[in-house]
This record gives structure tokens, sequence and C-alpha cells, in this order.
């Protein structure tokens, strides 16, 4: 009898275990204005500079059309709006360019 309280309490402890790993997966999905207020009013810099003003970039950071480089010492981006869709982070803003 003392076998099987002790298997079953264990069991408890696992299950107890394993929801508490996955608690801060499931809660790192951010919504459209979590994801405004910790970009606005923060220096943002673009990786490469292309002359293009409209800019698509895939998942993984990585420009999906193709536009022409340019060299500038910095190029970084005034946040103005922040839109998130289905599968899209829209950010749109002034691109800031030192030269």
């Amino acid at each position: 009898m003392r076998a099987v309280a002790s298997s079953s309490c264990l069991r408890y402890l696992i299950a107890l275990i394993c929801t508490c790993l996955f608690l801060p997966v499931l809660h790192a999905q951010s919504n459209e204005s979590e994801i405004s207020a910790r970009l606005m009013n923060q220096p943002l810099h673009l990786r490469g500079c292309w002359r293009d003003d409209t800019l698509h970039f895939d998942p993984d950071g990585n420009l999906r059309d193709h536009s022409v480089p340019v060299v500038f010492t910095l190029c970084g981006f005034e946040l103005k709006t922040v839109e998130l869709k289905q599968e899209k982070l829209i950010l749109e803003g002034r691109r800031i360019v030192l030269s």
C-alpha cells in the first residue's frame, strides 16, 4: 500500500516539475503593446545599409527583396509604429543615416 502511495506522489511531483518548467515558455508570447513599450524611444540599428525605403526581412533577419547596398557609417531607425499581424511584425519609422 505504501509503494502505491509513494508512486502516485512521485507522479504528482514529476507533473508539477514539468508544469513549472513550461511556464516561462507559455509566457514567451508578446503582444503589440509589449513590443512597442520595449522598442519605443530606444536606439535601434539596422544590420546592413540598403538604398530602398521599404525593406522586408524573413524570420531569420535576412533581406527578402533585392536592394542595392550603399555605404554608411551607421544606419539607425526611429520607430514610429508597431503592428503585429498573424505571422508578421511590422515596424514603421524613419531611417537615420550617418555618412
